[in-house]
This record gives C-alpha cells, sequence and structure tokens, in this order.
C-alpha cells in the first residue's frame, strides 16, 4: 500500500531569480501565483502563471531571466500537480535556454538542473536524475561555495535520490554534511536546519534506526514549536513524522494524538481540503486500518479520496495513493469485488502519468497481483509479479527494499499455486536470487540482527528474513533443489541468523574463552563477552516493557530501554572490532553466530547427522536443514507451526505430571494420564519421516529447534505404533520409540557444535571425575525417611514448588541424596565429592571456586530443586536451590552460577525444568539455567523438560555417568542407553510411561 508523503521536501527547486518590478501587474501576478499556491489551490495557481508567463514573454521576450523563472515555476506548478508530461518540456527549455544565454555554471542553470532532476528523481527515473545532480553540485560547490544554501539543497537532493534508490549508506554522510553546514550557517533553530533534521531522522527510520530518528524528530519539533509556532506547516509536518515513526514501532497509542492533532490544526489552518489537511487524513485512517479499526477507516480513505478527485483531479499522484489506499482496506477486510476496480484505476492512470517503471506503477502492480492471488487466479497474478520484479530489478538495483519485496512476493505466490494446484509450475531462472541470499548471509554472520527492526520494512533483518522465507517458497514451488550448493550454501547459513539463542551466544562466548592463555587476548574476549551479556540484557529488559499493554507503558521508561538497546549495540560492535584487530581466528570463533555447511561437515562423526529446523520468521512454517558428513539438503515441511504447537501441547500435557503438594502419584492415575503415541506418530511422520532418506547412516543427531519444537525432546516421538491388542503400560514397550534408532542431542545454535568441536577447544583437563551437590535441608529435613517408588506409587522428586511462596516452604528431597550415593558408588567417588544436606551450602561452592578446585572436575551433579522467574516470592530469574544458611538464602541464581570458573564435560541438572527459559517474554528454551552454565565453562548439560520421577532419576542418572565416564560413550549415547534400560527392562512396568524414562535430554555434545 502506497503511503501519502509524510515529509515536505527541504527544495522543491531552488529560489528563482526575483521578478524586476517594472510593472505593478507583473508583480501582483507573481503575488498571485505563489498565493494560491501556498493555500493549495494548484489549478488556479497554475491558470495565473499561464498569464504571468505569456505577459513576461511578450514584455521582456522568452531568453530573459524573469521570463525562464515564470517558465520554471509553472514547470514546479505541472509538477506538483502531476502533470509531468507537461512540466519536462517546460525545465528542458529553461534549461536549454539558460545554458545558451547564461552560461553552464551560472547559478540560475544550476537551478535548472536541480528541477529537471528532481522532476527525474520524482518520476523514477534515477539513472536520469542523478548525472544531472551530480554535474550541478560540482558546479556550485565551485563556483558559489560549500555552504552556500543552494549547494546545500542540491547536497540534499542527491541524498534524497540515493535513499530513493536504497543506498542508504551513501545518502546517511550527505544528509550529516547539510545538516551540519546549515547549523553553522543558519544556526541550529533556522527552518532549512530543522528541515535537514527531519530528513536525517527519515533516513534513520527508513532504515530501523528508530533510537537515533526519534531525538531528532523530537529535537525539529520543539524547536519548530518554539520559533514558528505550534500550528505552522513545518511544526505539524514534524507533528505527523513524529507519529509515524511511532506508529512503525507499534507504538499506535501515542501515534494517535498526534496525528489528530496534525489534522485539527491542518484542518483549522489550511482548510478541510488542502493537500496537507488530506495527507493527515490518510495518515489516520492508516493507523486505525494498522490497528484493525477498518470501520473507523474507511470514512477517512473516503473522505480523502472525495477531496482529492475534487481538488486535484482523478490522476493526480494523492488522488491515486487514496485510490490504492481505500483498495488495500477492501482487500484486507475480503471486499474484493469492491478492490478490484480501484487498482485496476490506479494502476492505468499511474501508468499514464508516471510510466510503466515508476515505483508507484509497480507498487500498484503489486498490490493487483497479490489481489488475484488470494482469489486463486494464479494465470493472472504471475505476470505481474514478474513485471513487478524484472522492472525493480533494472531500475532500483537488485538489493532495493522493493526489489527484494518483489523477490519475496513471487516467491510465497509459486508456493502458494504450487500447493493450491497440486501441480509443478514450469521452474522459473532465479539469477540474482543466490547473490541475494549470499549478501545477507555474509552480513549476518558476524553480524547481531538488532531485533527492533524486524518489523521495518525496509530494515536489512527484516528484508533478510523476506529473503529467508523466499528461498523455503522457491523450494516448495519446485524452483530451487533442495540440495543445490548454489542455493543451500546461502541459505542454510542466513536461516541461522535469526536462531535468537542467548544460550548458544553464551556456549560459543565461553568457548572462545576457554581457547586462549594469553591475558591481552583473554581481556579482549572478556570484553566481547560482557558486551553481548549487557546487549542481551537490555533486549530483555526492552521486551518486558514492550508485552505490556501500550497505555501502560511508561514512555520515558520505554525511551531509555530503547537508547539502552542502541548504546549495547554499539559497545558490541566496538568490541568485536577490537578483537578482530588482534586475532581474526579468535574473533570468528567468539563472534561468528552462523557456520558453513563445509564447517558442520568437518566436525561430524561417520555416524552423526545434524538437523536444524528453521522458522524465517513468527508464523512462518519450518525448513529442515539437514547435513551428514558427505551431504547436505533443505526440506520445507509442509505443516503449519499453529498446527505443530498444538501437537507438542498435547505430548506435554501427557508428560507433565502433577502430583500435588505431597509429590505422590498414584500407578493408577498415571495409567490413566495416558500419552498420546498417536500424536506422537503423526509428529514423527510431519518433523522427521520426511527427513529419513537425508540422513544417511547417521544413528546419532545432533538438532537445532526452532518455533514449537524448541521444548520437546525428539526421542519421545514414535515411528510405529503397537498393535490394538497390546493394553495398558506394555504399549508404550512395544511402540517403535525414536530412541531405539537415534541418540539425540540439544544444540543451542549450529554454530555451537561447531565452536566445541573445533581443533583450538581443549576438552575438560581435569584429573577429577564428578563432583556433586544435592538433599539440601529444607522443610521436613529431620524427620523425613528417604522416600522410594514403590509398585502402586511413583514420587515426583523433582516436581515444581508446588505452591511454595519462600525457600522454607520447599519440601526436603531425600531421595537426591541416595541418587548422589548412587553416583559415588558406580564411579567409585571419594565422600569428599558428594556434598549433601548440611555441606551442600553455596559457601562451599564458592570456597572450591575460589581456590581453583571446581575446574579440576571433569562433570558436576546437582540433585534438587530449579526454580525458575517468580516461583518464589522475590525470585527474579533462575536458581538452584541449596541449604540455606545464616550467611545464605539457598539460592544458587543464574547471576551467580555464571561467576563459576568451571571446565566442565558435562553439568547434570537433576531437577525441574531446568531446559526451560529465563522467564523473560520471547525467551527461547536454554535461555535459564542452561545458559548461565555454558557461561560458567560446560561444554554439555543434562536438563530436564518436565518433573521428573524419584526413582527413575535414581537408576537413570548413575547409569549415565557410568556410560561417559567408565565406557567412554558420547553422552547422548549414553543417555540413549540409560533411557531405553529404564522403559524396557524394569521391574515395574509403569517406568514405561515416557513421563518417567524420558525428561532430560543432552544439551550440547561436544
Amino acid at each position: 500500500m502506497m503511503r501519502l508523503p509524510v515529509l515536505t521536501a527541504l527544495f522543491l527547486a531552488l529560489a528563482p531569480c526575483a521578478i524586476a518590478q517594472t510593472d505593478d501587474d507583473i508583480e501582483a501576478l507573481n503575488q498571485r501565483v505563489v498565493s494560491l499556491y501556498q493555500e493549495g489551490r494548484y489549478e488556479d495557481s497554475i491558470t495565473v502563471a499561464l498569464e504571468l508567463r505569456e505577459t513576461l514573454e511578450r514584455v521582456f521576450g522568452p531568453d530573459h531571466p524573469n521570463t525562464l523563472a515564470s517558465v520554471s515555476n509553472l514547470a514546479l506548478l505541472y509538477s506538483a500537480t502531476g502533470r509531468y508530461a507537461e512540466a519536462e518540456p517546460l525545465y528542458l527549455q529553461a534549461l536549454e535556454a539558460r545554458e545558451r544565454t547564461l552560461g553552464p555554471d551560472h547559478p540560475d542553470t544550476l537551478n535548472s538542473l536541480n528541477n529537471l532532476a528532481e522532476l527525474y528523481r520524482r518520476t523514477g527515473r534515477y539513472a536520469e536524475a542523478e548525472p544531472l545532480y551530480v554535474r550541478a553540485l560540482e558546479a556550485s560547490e565551485r563556483v558559489l561555495d560549500p555552504d552556500h544554501p543552494n549547494t546545500l539543497a542540491l547536497v540534499n537532493n542527491l541524498a534524497a535520490l540515493k535513499s530513493d534508490t536504497g543506498r542508504y549508506a551513501e545518502a546517511e554522510p550527505l544528509y550529516m554534511r547539510a545538516l551540519e553546514a546549515l547549523e553553522r550557517v543558519f544556526g541550529p533553530d533556522h527552518p532549512n536546519t530543522l528541515t535537514l533534521v527531519n530528513n536525517l531522522a527519515e533516513l534513520y527510520r527508513a532504515t530501523g534506526r528508530y533510537a537515533e530518528a526519534e531525538p531528532l524528530y523530537e529535537r525539529a519539533l520543539e524547536a519548530q514549536e518554539r520559533v514558528l509556532g505550534l500550528d505552522h506547516p513545518s511544526t505539524l509536518t514534524s507533528v505527523n513524522n513524529l507519529a509515524a515513526l511511532k506508529s512503525d514501532t507499534g507504538r499506535y497509542a501515542e501515534a494517535e494524538p498526534l496525528y489528530m492533532r496534525a489534522l485539527e490544526a491542518r484542518e483549522r489552518t489550511l482548510g478541510p481540503d488542502h493537500p496537507n489537511t488530506l495527507a493527515s487524513v490518510s495518515n489516520l485512517a492508516t493507523l486505525y486500518s494498522a490497528t484493525g479499526r477498518y470501520a473507523e477507516a474507511e470514512p477517512l480513505y473516503l473522505q480523502a479520496l472525495e477531496a482529492h478527485e475534487r481538488t486535484l483531479g482523478p490522476d493526480h499522484p494523492d488522488t491515486l495513493t487514496a485510490v490504492n489506499n481505500l483498495a488495500h482496506l477492501y482487500s484486507a477486510t475480503g471486499r474484493y469485488a469492491e478492490a478490484e476496480p480501484l487498482y485496476e484505476r490506479a494502476l492505468e492512470a499511474l501508468e499514464r502519468v508516471f510510466g510503466p517503471d515508476h515505483p508507484n506503477t509497480l507498487s500498484s502492480v503489486s498490490n493487483l497481483a497479490e489481489l488475484y492471488r488470494v482469489e486463486g487466479r494464479y494465470a493472472e497474478a504471475e505476470p505481474l509479479y514478474l513485471r513487478a520484479l524484472e522492472a525493480r530489478e533494472r531500475t532500483l538495483g537488485p538489493d532495493h527494499p522493493d526489489t527484494l519485496a518483489s523477490v519475496s512476493n513471487l516467491a510465497f505466490f509459486r508456493s502458494d499455486a504450487a500447493s493450491a494446484l497440486g501441480t509443478e509450475l514450469p521452474a522459473l531462472t532465479l539469477p540474482a536470487f543466490s547473490a541475494q541470499l549470499s549478501r545477507f548471509a555474509n552480513r549476518f554472520a558476524l553480524e547481531e540482527p538488532d531485533m527492533a527492526t524486524l518489523s521495518n520494512p525496509t530494515s536489512q533483518p527484516f528484508l533478510a528474513r523476506r529473503v529467508s522465507a523466499a528461498y523455503r517458497n522457491f523450494m516448495i514451488a519446485g524452483d530451487i533443489a533442495g540440495d543445490d550448493p548454489e542455493f543451500l550454501a546461502p541459505g542454510f547459513t542466513l536461516s541461522q541468523a535469526f536462531v535468537f539463542s542467548s544460550a548458544g551466544d553464551a556456549l560459543r562466548a565461553s568457548t572462545a574463552a576457554l581457547t586462549v592463555d594469553d591475558p591481552a587476548l583473554r581481556t579482549l574476549v572478556d570484553q566481547h563477552n560482557a558486551a553481548s551479556a549487557d546487549l542481551e540484557a537490555a533486549e530483555a529488559a526492552l521486551a518486558i516493557i514492550l508485552a505490556q499493554p501500550v497505555e501502560e507503558q511508561n514512555p520515558a521508561a520505554t525511551e531509555y530501554a530503547r537508547v539502552r538497546v542502541d548504546r549495547a549495540l554499539e559497545a558490541l560492535r566496538q568490541a568485536n572490532d577490537a578483537l578482530f584487530a588482534v586475532d581474526v581466528d579468535l574473533a570468528e570463533l567468539a563472534v561468528a553466530r552462523t557456520s558453513s555447511v563445509d564447517e558442520v561437515q568437518s566436525v561430524l562423526a561417520p555416524d552423526e547427522a545434524l538437523v536444524f529446523y528453521s522458522q524465517a520468521a513468527e508464523g512462518d512454517r519450518l525448513t529442515a536443514f539437514i547435513v551428514t558428513p558427505d551431504a547436505a539438503t533443505a526440506r520445507p515441511l509442509e505443516h503449519s507451526p499453529e498446527d505443530l504447537a498444538a501437537q507438542v501441547e498435547t505430548l506435554r500435557s501427557g508428560l507433565a505430571l502433577d502430583a500435588g503438594e505431597d509429590y505422590r502419584l498414584n500407578t493408577a492415575d498415571l495409567r490413566a494420564q495416558a500419552f498420546d503415541m498417536e500424536t506422537a506418530k503423526a509428529l514423527h511422520d510431519a518433523i522427521l519421516a520426511p527427513l529419513r532418506e537425508y540422513l544417511g547412516s547417521a544413528r546419532r543427531i545432533m538438532v537445532v529447534a526452532d518455533g514449537p519444537l524448541q521444548t520437546l525432546p525428539l526421542h519421545v516421538l514414535v515411528s510405529e505404533l503397537p498393535g490394538d491388542e497390546v493394553e495398558g503400560f506394555a504399549r508404550y514397550r512395544e511402540a517403535n520409540w525414536l530412541s531405539e534408532e537415534f541418540a539425540f542431542a540439544r544444540l543451542p545454535a549450529v554454530s555451537s557444535l561447531v565452536a566445541l568441536r573445533r581443533d583450538a577447544t581443549p576438552p575438560p583437563s581435569g584429573e577429577r571425575q564428578l563432583i556433586g551437590f544435592g538433599d539440601p535441608v529444607l522443610a521436613g529435613y529431620d524427620d523425613a525417611p528417604v522416600q522410594t517408588s514403590s509398585a502402586s506409587e511413583v514420587l515426583l522428586q523433582f516436581a515444581n514448588a508446588s505452591g511454595a511462596t519462600q525457600i522454607n516452604d520447599l519440601p526436603a528431597l531425600r531421595q537426591t541424596g541416595v541418587l548422589l550415593r548412587e553416583v559415588q558408588t558406580t564411579l567409585d567417588l571419594p565422600d569428599e565429592d558428594i556434598y549433601l544436606g548440611s555441606q551442600a551450602v553455596e559457601a562451599a561452592l564458592e570456597r572450591l571456586n575460589t581456590g581453583g578446585r571446581l575446574q579440576s572436575y571433569r562433570s558436576l551433579a546437582f540433585a534438587t530443586h530449579a526454580l525458575i522467574n517468580d516461583e518464589i516470592e522475590g525470585l527474579d530469574e533462575p536458581a538452584i536451590v541449596l541449604t540455606p544458611t545464616d550467611d545464605s538464602d539457598g539460592l544458587l541464581r543464574a547471576s551467580e552460577v555464571v561467576q563459576l570458573d568451571l571446565d566442565a564435560g558435562l553439568v547434570i541438572l537433576a531437577a525441574c525444568n531446568t531446559a526451560a527459559a529465563d522467564g523473560s517474554p520471547g525467551a527461547e528454551a536454554l535461555s535459564g539455567l542452561a545458559k548461565a552454565f555454558y557461561y560458567a565453562g560446560a561444554r554439555a548439560l543434562l536438563v530436564s523438560n518436565w518433573p521428573a520421577e524419584a526413582g527413575a532419576t535414581a537408576e537413570l542418572v548413575p547409569d549415565l555417568v557410568e556410560g561417559i565416564e567408565d565406557e567412554g560413550l558420547p553422552r547422548s549415547v549414553a543417555l540413549q542407553r540409560a533411557m531405553n534400560t529404564l522403559r524396557d527392562d524394569h521391574r515395574f512396568d509403569f517406568y514405561a510411561h515416557p513421563a518417567l524414562w524420558a525428561p532430560f535430554m543432552v544439551a550440547a555434545d561436544g
């Protein structure tokens, strides 16, 4: 949808030479032209301008400077009213005459060059406009002065052209130059200076740099209110621009009163039909439409359209924008029969007024194509999509936001058409698409995408996501083969950029630190890690604020949070630059957020595969990437994320057992809480069955999960159901679980695997096997006998806090002592390595850490309660429960875990939900305690996805550590064996229920 412009250009044309006052009638005509134009009475202004031109030609002759000024101003009026075909010959006439009579470098000649260039820019003829701007600017700098107002106007206009063509990096220094000079020449509050402030803010808004744009808008608005007045047109333009920024960032409750203020003031000072007033009408309607208030938006759109048609004519660009806006509303509300003739009318007129390749024309082409797609008229839609893409690639370049939008639109259309028609479409040639994929993949390999810009359709992160989604859609349509390396390599890399894994960042950062002995390098790595943590904390704080209803947000707090994110991002960039300047290899290990197919293949064992489930954007279907040591491919999955999420929720409802406050669950209740194996089979068929042919001989699968799959270990899926004749718990033993075929390990990010397995990454060097903490002294500890599960009852040892409001309410977990003693026996550990009861205190852990002894253990185990945010009063971060003392509350918080100095191959968190997120809005799995232990120096973790059962855990964990320490099994294989043994061979048949044998997973497996 095209929007009415929200910013008046600094100079529509350079000031024409003054009219000689030799005739009162001529001066009166000149003033009348200006007055009518300012009132928005453009047609009346043109009529008087024609009379003025004829008078001047008669009095002074056709080449007199005053006559040529009137010719230029008449062309300006034609341009302002969309009559470009009539404006162009007048601009050319003035330019030719001025070059002939005044010379190529005269200021009036340069004025004509600027005017013609502006016409070409506004009509999308960028290749013709740019050399005119450049020529005029070079001459103006030489003849007038680099700081002359006319020179700075040309600098501004050239910056606008570069911005229009998506060359923001080239536009910004031009705007900065012009602004600095205007501040110096005119002062910080001059109207021209403030207009340039607005222009620079517009650039920042267009590129998603909202934290930089907003203070500029506010500066301009405050100064204009003070210098020009509350109702001055420039002031109201700033009001409108600030509203647009707030709307872009979803702050509709703040934007609406600003739009209302601009509209009311313009109606009062300019009249209801002035173009600026109608722009405010349309902008308010757009806000209503964006918030789903279509009934309020429609009459405003109709009002704007009727007024534009009446005052500007049916073919004026503003009128056609209004036509498109109304059509878009009709399309959004399913009124396609009403939308189509409006889209067709706008397209026909825009082709006539602007030509077939103008950006506005191509927007109309895309709008009509989208309408045809929604209606299933694929044969009519495709040529329009292709036309828009080809023209944008040719006129704007392959990386312009509009071009990339066309790529995305075409890809979605192709996938939609292929799915709807059920047949293969003739394949397209996509010569530029692999290059677009590669450019974005390279950009975001080392750069953290700014999450605040993901909703801005011109920002690089937003466009990169669209290109990533387009890759998936072109595969669905058959235009790209999943194993085509030209597209697979960059597609795989780019898809990783939008798996926001703070746990992956932590693991990568700590791995980098483990490789460094040089103190100076270690300092640089620590600075990078600290900056990364600061950015994460700043983004989490902003997310908490933005999760609140808009009307409840404190604007000052929101602004501070946004500024904090921006500063943290800049600090991280500086830390990264410093690291790269000293050691490129180390910097890539610490900073790289993505890994290539070749890098992954180089670290995989012959029996391993990586499966990466990628979701380009929220709501998108998943794409699965499968990498084995000698092959790689991508497969778009068919099921919607809503369907997958519903299946995951169904499965988790059969796994999350609730034993109440006494932690006991009768086995009859366990039998009644059936696990839905049919859904487990259906989910297997949806996400793994389509990948089997690409897994080869893999028996160990590293999984990077995105979207709804983050909260479920894949070993609970079923590839084949038991026969209907099998009943009770025997059904669980007879099913074909994926744990029988594959050993799974969960990775927070693809880069985690490469970081852990690089040659430069040292293995744990400690000489001691394991240290364990558990059985804290809690409520009922003294008189609580050690309880175990029986044939009729299970005990959910690591269940949630069950209504506890403080740590003293938590019940004792005496069975955890049994668990750790069993581990001690299995590994033949000395007593000094097991801390139970009154020994399991924070002070003991701190002494070990301070003395450097924690680094001597290859494994750590915590068998106790684990708590998430707000689970008890005053807890604002995840924590592990130890024994409270006079000096300690007994809570080992995540922020304290980070301070530990570990060199551990495995940390066992035998507690409740230790795979959970950190509790912040939108946080991913493993971002809580798991992330903290990664930062502390853990290579891998054993974490739980739901409350674990006492007896099962007491048997599974010792079996696991025996397999790792005594037999040298990979961690995931040791867990696989322990789970299968517990399910299939336990003397109690109810242990076959997956809630008991399957809660744990290995998170990272180096």
